[in-house]
């Protein structure tokens, strides 16, 4: 899931590909240098990396993966909020007053919602930046390399405020049950309608001009 992805990207992000490019570059590429890249990152705890950093951007582009999957899910949570906070629904609001008419307590703007929605739709184009800059022709590519950092730190900032904004929504969502029973009694009210309304004009007792046409036809005959 979404919520899961932090996690599972994180495991894999931790290493010291900077200091193995420092090792291999007084050491001789033998055994002995690849035994001392392995020995230094279990001391360390840290993961042990396959390739050179440098153009290995594959972490980078995992992590706007992540961030692009908690957008969305965040955004979901917020698209609902929105709907069902819509004044012929009224099934939830936020817990915030008016802020064009503060006089109004009765009258909230989904301003957390909004934010929310405004950033979801923000980090899938920036992780797309991300996910282009993989292709790395050599070591520190020359713009590839450079695109990252923008982009990254933007998502970053977007993902976090949607996240710490949506605790803040949660936290003060206001549900009213009673408005949830209205909208689901409307719509067995309606369903009978469309019901009573499909019996009525069966087309199969309906002939309509039917009988008139075939006379008219008949009639020069007769």
């Amino acid at each position: 899931s979404a919520w899961s992805e932090p996690d599972s990207a994180s495991s894999e992000l931790p290493d010291f590909g900077a200091v193995e490019a420092g090792v291999v570059s007084v050491a001789s590429p033998t055994d002995s240098a690849l035994a001392l890249v392995g020995r230094f990152a279990r001391t360390l705890g840290l993961a042990e990396p396959l390739l050179p950093w440098h153009t290995l951007r594959t972490p980078i582009a995992d992590i706007a993966s992540t961030l692009a999957l908690a957008s969305g899910a965040l955004g979901k949570i917020a698209a609902d909020v929105l709907i069902l906070g819509r004044p012929e629904t009224g099934e939830v609001s936020e817990s915030l007053d008016s802020s064009t008419m503060p006089h109004t307590s009765h009258t909230a703007n989904p301003v957390r919602a909004v934010l929310i929605a405004g950033a979801a739709r923000q980090v899938p184009a920036l992780a797309s930046i991300l996910f282009a800059s993989v292709a790395a022709d050599d070591e520190r590519p020359a713009g590839a390399w450079h695109a990252e950092w923008q982009p990254l730190r933007e998502a970053l900032r977007l993902v976090g405020g949607a996240a710490a904004t949506t605790a803040e929504l949660l936290g003060g969502l206001r549900v009213c049950p009673e408005r949830m029973a209205e909208n689901l009694a409307g719509l067995d009210l309606a369903a009978a309608r469309e019901f009573t309304g499909r019996a009525v004009t069966d087309p199969r007792d309906y002939l309509g001009a039917a009988s008139a046409l075939v006379d008219r036809a008949l009639k020069p005959n007769q």
